[in-house]
């Protein structure tokens, strides 16, 4: 239970994580607000995704797009973009959070897309918060695969969960 202290302020790193929360909901609520789970909802990564940093895939649905929020594990995750703190030495290049390609999405099966997801065409893949990248996005029996990632790295600012929004034909 988190409580106000004798002056009613809340701590100082509780108020830290909740404006961190709430400016991540900023950008990637329409993943969580009135959406609901999309089966498996949570699928647990293992082999060479796991290995590269991505632990989990959530799925959601909402306004005719698929959610496919993908939880990075901490130590891949850059701590600043301007280097302090993050362990890098001065002018070093920063740590790069990737997304293992092609993304084994739980209902890309072998020979196509499994017939219980929305639908099989892909229009569009964004990256939420992030709407000036173009991205670019196949499904085939491997899984997503995503072009358009400056370098191939996640943007700064990707705080342990990076969303990407499926927009179907």
């Amino acid at each position: 239970m988190l409580a106000q202290d004798e002056h009613g302020q809340f701590p100082a790193p509780a108020v830290a994580t909740m404006e961190e929360v709430g400016s991540w909901l900023d950008l990637h609520g329409e993943a969580i607000y009135e959406s609901e789970p999309v089966w498996p909802h949570v699928y647990n990564l293992t082999g060479s995704s796991a290995a590269s940093g991505v632990t989990q895939l959530r799925l959601t649905q909402a306004h005719g797009a698929v959610f496919v929020s993908v939880f990075l594990e901490s130590s891949t995750v850059p701590r600043a973009a301007d280097g302090e703190g993050d362990g890098q030495a001065e002018g070093a290049a920063a740590p790069c959070a990737r997304l293992p390609l092609p993304l084994p999405l739980p209902f890309v099966v072998e020979g196509g897309v499994d017939s219980s997801w929305p639908s099989t065409e892909l229009a569009g893949v964004e990256l939420l918060g992030h709407p000036a990248l173009e991205l670019n996005g196949t499904l085939d029996e491997h899984g997503l695969a995503v072009s358009g990632l400056p370098t191939g790295c996640l943007p700064a600012g990707i705080a342990h969960v990076a969303v990407l929004k499926l927009r179907y034909a």
